[in-house]
């Protein structure tokens, strides 16, 4: 979050990314990116509140934080347990918790 904040202070009219296309509107982008982080950790939070009684893995996180997201999007229910990036968020809920 650090490094985004630091380029929205630079005010640039480009983004030339290590990967990906051209950011012509990186002001934007990189805010709306700021937003969703945000929303992320507050719904972590939220997450592990309202499930304070238990432990809980990160899997256990991700089961239940993403299927809600992918439900709103796409008004269906789709398990965690079949699509690939489900791992990959688990690791991103650890960078929010340590």
């Amino acid at each position: 979050m650090n490094s985004l904040e630091k380029i929205l202070s630079f005010k640039p009219d480009l983004i030339y990314p290590a990967h990906g296309a051209l950011v012509k509107n990186p002001i934007d982008h990189v805010t709306y990116y700021i937003n969703h982080r945000n929303q992320r950790e507050a719904q972590i939070m939220s997450t592990l509140k309202d499930n304070s009684e238990k432990a809980m893995t990160s899997m256990e996180l991700v089961k239940i934080i993403y299927s809600v997201s992918v439900i709103l999007k796409l008004n269906v229910l789709i398990q965690p347990d079949t699509l690939y990036m489900w791992f990959a968020s688990a690791l991103i809920i650890l960078s929010y918790l340590k």
